[in-house]
């Protein structure tokens, strides 16, 4: 016998399921080259973010690729915390990630992060991780509009207008 769902684990697949569709496109874009408007956020690999080898955990390419948006939004005066206490929230739908070559252990990357798509209800960035100029990985996060009560929302023009700005405010590292 599968398991019994309750009433709230109904919602909350329900709610995960409408998330899914308000997202479009179930395929993953191809990854674009970046556009004038992209930023670079810099991390150094830590021993921790490896394995025994030395070569970075593929999960946490997307702890990286999460640094980059946060900059990104930052570095155009509107901070995630800021679109939030509006009433905004942008939870991930779907990523994608291709990988080229290894990150190593004390290498300092290069984290490219820009505006790949966006639409009423749905934000997509694009992400490059380089090391001296080589190209590690490449991915992308898709995120939905949701307003407090969790139904999807349009995206405020004043953060669309913000994320397609050039950098305006100095960030600081993480």
């Amino acid at each position: 016998m599968g398991p019994v769902w309750t009433g709230d684990a109904w919602r909350s697949l329900d709610y995960g399921f409408a998330l899914w569709r308000l997202a479009g496109k179930t395929q993953p874009m191809k990854t674009r080259e970046p556009n004038e408007n992209h930023s670079i956020t810099q991390a150094r690999v830590l021993y921790a973010d490896t394995d025994k080898m030395g070569v970075v955990y593929h999960s946490n390419y997307f702890r990286w690729f999460e640094a980059g948006r946060g900059s990104y939004m930052r570095r155009r005066g509107r901070p995630y915390s800021q679109t939030e206490s509006a009433g905004v929230q942008l939870p991930l739908v779907e990523a994608g990630i291709t990988y080229h070559k290894p990150a190593l252990y004390e290498q300092v990357l290069e984290i490219c992060t820009w505006v790949a798509e966006m639409r009423a209800v749905q934000l997509t960035f694009a992400h490059e991780i380089r090391h001296r100029g080589d190209v590690l990985v490449r991915g992308f996060t898709r995120h939905a509009a949701i307003n407090r009560e969790g139904r999807p929302t349009r995206i405020p023009d004043e953060v669309a207008d913000a994320l397609q700005r050039p950098e305006t405010h100095p960030d600081e590292p993480f």
